[in-house]
């Protein structure tokens, strides 16, 4: 199927009120001398290259660059684990307008797809002929939306695989691209030459066809799909029955008019789609460009915004170019070069900078159903992009070691490895401190790698607090008044405010103003990437963008302003969590202090960057929030306001869940889907069982496609459901909450509340019972479940601090912790340890035992000579109150703190029971 457009109009539609987008075709259509003009000079340029071009090269492109549209469509054979390709299709858009060409694959098996070089060969020329290109092009740029999948149509893809670059699992080409030899067949040379087109000389040399390829998914917000992005262009995505997308053979069969209509529009969009990335890059940088990714458009546009304002980039880096001698293989001789490299004083410290560096706090201050009432999402506004934005010049060659925690106070660029201890008022304490696999954890006491505004806010929440700095660093400002990312911020506010809200341009500019910050931190802690061009993984490196000291304080300062707020929080209001720079509460805006320091300084920033607007907002409101873990929050209870948009009234976080829902037929809003995906959530949440698991369906890795030679499509996967609570603080007051009220009831579950863990020791000992040993076979959703996890845990965690001196000799059995206690006492008795003597014969203790309901035999007691004797290995319950007080009462003189340990024996008190 092939559609020439020489001149496009623009469709209107009355589903919204986004102006249809369509490409801008050359005023040349619409006038005969210009296009007279343009002919002859497509001559002298034919007429160049002949004459440049040495003898027996193939021929460049002379012509504009074409942008093309890829789209794939095929159906999943589990039976071969490959996909049946149906069609590829095309939409070009040349000087003189667009065409669109569908090519039908015949045949189910690989060999049958067509080869790229040829099939786009033949598109180019068609679209040529169709007078859509006049000349042809020196490139041509590929895009597609998740490219990498649309790709393993192609026969040939394997012969050039390696020259793409990889990022984030996705492909594409930097630079010039690929150079592919246009296949061009002998019918083609001799139409296309009676239409005065040049294709091949008289000695029939090719063409050289140079082809960029970009996939547009590394240009929108994550999460984006292909009828998001064209619904943004005014270009919607036609709709199909209910799983026609998962079988495209068979609805080409039933209607290959429906097939063809939805196939050709997925392939405009997508080039619809990059020539409007085109066009705004084009007025964001001043200059046509089109990087790998969005970040890379975010890096651009900063270092225009560090030359506008007349500042080095290397200054404001702490780098330097520097002269190195390398040995030049061709010629044979040592040659000089400049290479980029950190400033000598900036490398002394990037080490130990770099281990201040950690993510986003993440905490559940409530675990469970909330009380109904109302609860809001606050977010804190543009907070990586603002606190950028409050950076100085920075004199990275005068950095100092400073012990002064005096000195770490006030706007300081400053690293430290400190010693502290909260008071035990404070409700969320400020300082990271790492365990294992990097999670953080804020606990009341440790040692911690952090910033300077950490130091600052934990002293102003804990003024009485006891901190030690064991090591720090501080750069000084070179000009605290000159902020280099500034600029950046304010052209991004400014080149928003140009187009409407919710516009391409707007939401594309957006998303370049929150690309930068990540780029600081890319490659500071070892992360194995697989890099497409090698077939294997490689190290990610660092770039000319990646900074330490901007990273970690920017991450710094907002771990540090988002516990200041915490802590603002009124008493008697509840916390449920906080995840990075926005947190979950009952106080409403009015009542969170916002007066602190580090608060101060924010608002000062957001003044200079967005003046007028507040620091904190509103995201959602709700009446009931089922808080399950980190990440993991659902709405129980909507708020019915009229004053809330419908998509204000979820918070909905999956916890890495995918909701299996059924969407209702005809038009399906945001907030519907929210809605069915959040009723998922809450009945999985409350039916869940220790077996429990959710179906993820990722797609094949590009490592796996990539070396494997595999198609894309989706791997079934069941996993263990991760909606118990995650122990990164510790859970107390346990009481049922029902989710929901009245006709709106779901059940009942246990709700929590928490606090600060002493030490991340402590917390990991109970994370590791609970995930390894007690969640294998329990669920924490009912009281019942609480006091089982009680009496597992308490000696599960003493035993398991056994570990490093070489275990703790015994394990729980179905006897539960009373047997721990019973068969620990046998040992004793056997070894006479622990105030224990043996005055009578071990028949006589094992049928003492047994007759007191502890069933003994005497042969166990025979075997306990030899068994390790474990100090404070049992946990204290009633269970285990009551064997102590059978015990004591016969030995008095028993050790009860050998058994329990010296905290739990005061418990029980220096008396016999």
């Amino acid at each position: 199927m092939d559609i020439a457009v020489l001149n496009p109009a623009s469709p209107t539609t009355d589903k919204s009120a986004i102006v249809p987008y369509t490409p801008p075709v050359s005023d040349i259509v619409f006038d005969p001398l210009k296009m007279l003009e343009r002919e002859r000079q497509i001559q002298l340029n034919e007429l160049q290259i002949l004459t440049d071009a040495p003898p027996g090269v193939l021929l460049e492109g002379t012509g504009p660059e074409v942008l093309v549209g890829l789209d794939a469509e095929w159906g999943y054979d589990p039976a071969t684990q490959s996909n049946i390709v149906t069609s590829v299709q095309f939409h070009v858009v040349g000087e003189c307008g667009e065409f669109a060409h569908i090519h039908y694959v015949k045949g189910g098996r690989k060999g049958d797809r067509p080869k790229f070089d040829k099939l786009l060969t033949g598109v180019i020329l068609m679209a040529m002929e169709a007078g859509v290109v006049l000349e042809f092009p020196k490139s041509v740029t590929v895009s597609a939306f998740f490219l990498r999948a649309d790709l393993t149509a192609f026969s040939d893809l394997a012969r050039f695989k390696t020259q793409f670059d990889s990022v984030g699992g996705s492909v594409g080409t930097r630079g010039e691209g690929i150079a592919f030899d246009a296949h061009i067949e002998p019918q083609d040379i001799e139409r296309l030459t009676r239409s005065r087109r040049f294709i091949v000389d008289d000695e029939g040399r090719g063409r050289v066809l140079w082809v960029r390829f970009v996939d547009l998914v590394r240009h929108t917000p994550v999460g984006t799909n292909l009828a998001e992005v064209g619904t943004l262009l005014g270009q919607e995505k036609i709709e199909l029955p209910p799983g026609a997308i998962e079988n495209m053979p068979q609805l080409l069969i039933d209607d290959p008019e429906l097939y063809a209509e939805y196939a050709a529009q997925d392939a405009l969009i997508a080039v619809y789609f990059l020539c409007s990335l085109k066009e705004s890059i084009a007025r964001l940088l001043g200059k046509p460009k089109l990087p790998l990714t969005n970040s890379g458009v975010s890096v651009s546009l900063f270092k225009k915004t560090l030359k506008d304002a007349g500042l080095k980039f290397n200054e404001v880096f702490g780098r330097r170019m520097q002269r190195v001698s390398v040995w030049d293989e061709e010629n044979g001789r040592v040659r000089t070069v400049s290479e980029d490299a950190l400033l000598p004083m900036r490398a002394i410290h990037a080490a130990f900078v770099t281990m201040t560096a950690h993510g986003g706090r993440g905490e559940c201050f409530h675990v469970g159903p909330t009380p109904v009432g109302v609860w809001y999402d606050i977010d804190l506004a543009s907070a990586y992009t603002t606190v950028l934005a409050m950076l100085g010049l920075v004199d990275f060659e005068h950095p100092y070691v400073c012990l002064d925690i005096r000195q770490f106070i006030g706007h300081v660029l400053g690293f430290a490895l400190v010693e502290f201890r909260h008071s035990e008022h404070v409700r969320a304490p400020v300082f990271p401190v790492e365990g294992e696999g990097q999670n953080l954890f804020f606990v009341r006491s440790g040692i911690s790698y952090c910033t300077a505004p950490e130091i600052e806010a934990a002293l102003h929440i804990d003024p009485e607090m006891e901190i030690r700095i064991l090591h720090g660093v501080i750069y000084p400002w070179k000009d605290a008044n000159v902020r280099p990312f500034e600029h950046f911020v304010t052209t991004i506010r400014d080149q928003r405010a140009q187009y409407p809200k919710g516009s391409f341009d707007n939401d594309y500019i957006k998303l370049c103003g929150n690309g930068l910050f990540g780029r600081t931190g890319m490659g500071l802690k070892p992360k194995n990437v697989f890099d497409a061009g090698e077939l294997k993984s490689v190290q990610l490196e660092p770039d000319e963008m990646t900074n330490e000291v901007f990273f970690s304080f920017t991450m710094g300062f907002v771990r540090a302003l988002i516990g200041e707020l915490l802590n603002s929080v009124p008493c008697h209001r509840r916390l449920v969590s906080v995840t990075t720079d926005g947190f979950l509460t009952d106080a409403p805006l009015a009542e969170i202090d916002q007066s602190g320091p580090l608060a101060t300084r924010f608002k000062a920033a957001t003044a200079r960057v967005a003046p007028g607007k507040p620091i904190l907002e509103v995201k959602h409101r709700t009446r009931q929030i089922v808080s399950a873990r980190v990440r993991a929050q659902f709405t129980g209870l909507i708020d019915p306001s009229p004053d809330l948009k419908d998509e204000e009234r979820f918070v909905l976080a999956k916890g890495n869940v995918i909701p299996e829902i059924d969407l209702p037929e005809g038009d399906v809003t945001k907030p519907m889907i929210k809605a069915l995906q959040n009723a998922y959530m809450i009945d999985l949440y409350l039916n869940r069982t220790p077996a429990s698991k959710t179906m993820m369906r990722p797609f094949v890795s590009l490592r796996q496609q990539w070396t494997e030679d595999l198609d894309v499509f989706r791997i079934e996967r069941p996993v263990r459901l991760g909606l118990e609570f995650d122990w990164k603080r510790k859970a107390l007051n346990p009481r049922m909450e029902t989710v929901g009220e009245g006709a709106a009831a779901k059940g009942p579950h246990i709700a929590l509340d928490t606090e600060p863990w002493d030490t991340v020791e402590e917390a990991e000992a109970v994370r590791v019972v609970f995930n390894k040993a007690w969640r294998e076979e329990h669920c924490l959703k009912t009281l019942e479940d609480w006091t089982h996890w009680a009496d597992f845990s308490g000696g599960a965690i003493k035993r398991r601090r056994k570990k490093a001196d070489g275990g703790a000799g015994i394990h729980r059995t179905k006897e539960g912790e009373v047997g721990v206690l019973r068969r620990t006492f046998l040992r004793a008795y056997a070894q006479e340890a622990w105030g224990l003597e043996k005055t009578e014969t071990y028949g006589v203790i094992a049928a003492w035992l047994s007759d007191a309901g502890y069933p003994t035999t005497e042969t166990e007691l025979k075997n306990a000579r030899r068994a390790k004797l474990g100090e404070g290995v049992v946990g204290l319950n009633d269970e285990v109150k009551a064997l102590l007080a059978v015990l004591r009462g016969r030995f008095p003189k028993l050790e009860v703190a050998r058994f329990v340990g010296e905290a739990d024996a005061r418990l029980i008190g220096p008396e016999p029971v």
